[in-house]
This record gives C-alpha cells, sequence and structure tokens, in this order.
C-alpha cells in the first residue's frame, strides 16, 4: 500500500522486500510405520508462533517470521516432526504507532502465510505421508488477545 505524499498526508508504505524459509527441518522417524497405520489416522498436532523484530541501523524496515512446529503420532510413536520458520522483510513507513504495530503482527503475517502452508503441505508429502494443510490463522485475534494479556 502506498499512498500519496502531501502536508496533511505524509508518504505511508507498506510493502514486502523479501520472503524465504528461514529454518527447516523435517525428521521422517516413522517412515515405514505410515503404511502399517491398519487404516488408523494419525493424532496431529500443531503450534503457530509468530516473531516480529525492527531491523537494527535500518529506518523503517522490519521482520515478520511464522513459526510452525507440527508432530503427527499412531499409538504414541513419532511418524514425523515439522520444523519450520518462514519470514518476510517489510518496509513500514508513516503509520501512527497503533496503526504499525496492526500491520507487522496481522497484515504481514497474512501475506506471508500461504506461502508457508504450501511449504508444510509439500514437506509432509514429500515425506510419504498425506499433505498437511493447515487450517487459516486469525493473526487478528491472536494480536489482539495479545494486547489483552499485556494489560
Amino acid at each position: 500500500m502506498v499512498e500519496e505524499n502531501n502536508q496533511e498526508n505524509p508518504q505511508r508504505i507498506f510493502r514486502i522486500l523479501a520472503q524465504a524459509v528461514q529454518d527447516f527441518s523435517f525428521e521422517n522417524t516413522g517412515f515405514g510405520k505410515a503404511i502399517q497405520t491398519n487404516g488408523q489416522s494419525p493424532e496431529i498436532s500443531v503450534s503457530v508462533n509468530l516473531r516480529t523484530a525492527a531491523l537494527p541501523d535500518v529506518n523503517d524496515i522490519y521482520t515478520a517470521s511464522i513459526i510452525i512446529k507440527a508432530f503427527s503420532k499412531i499409538n504414541e510413536e513419532n511418524l514425523f516432526i515439522l520444523d519450520v520458520t518462514y519470514g518476510g522483510i517489510f518496509e513500514i513507513k508513516g503509520f501512527d504507532a497503533a496503526i504499525h504495530d496492526q500491520i507487522l503482527n496481522i497484515q504481514a503475517p497474512n501475506l506471508l502465510f500461504p506461502f508457508l502452508r504450501q511449504i508444510v503441505a509439500q514437506a509432509a508429502a514429500n515425506g510419504n505421508y498425506p499433505p498437511l494443510y493447515l487450517d487459516p490463522v486469525d493473526f487478528a485475534s491472536l494480536y489482539f488477545q495479545r494486547q489483552q494479556e499485556k494489560n
């Protein structure tokens, strides 16, 4: 989002400069067990975290990283463990502090999540499991919940 620069409305910028996998681990500890499940569905546990920061010594440039940890097991035996961090570098300028914080913690991860979701699905499929399609994440609710917890 880029708006015109004038006296009443200074230039406001929100754009993504880069995005990439920052860290990736897929441990296929149950390789071979997946075909011996006797029709049993695996238990899957997923956690989602967000980390944001300003880049040091650079004005108006920030990082947002989504961290996914997923575990799949059958009968208490791990099938796979997936740990991936996907991040972006954003330029955010000209917004008041509250809006700036919301852009970094809501809009930025919303832009990154579809790419991360595809990486997670493909990783599980490449490990000889059905693709793991993550449910959408409501980053707005998570943000406002954290804000309430701070108060």
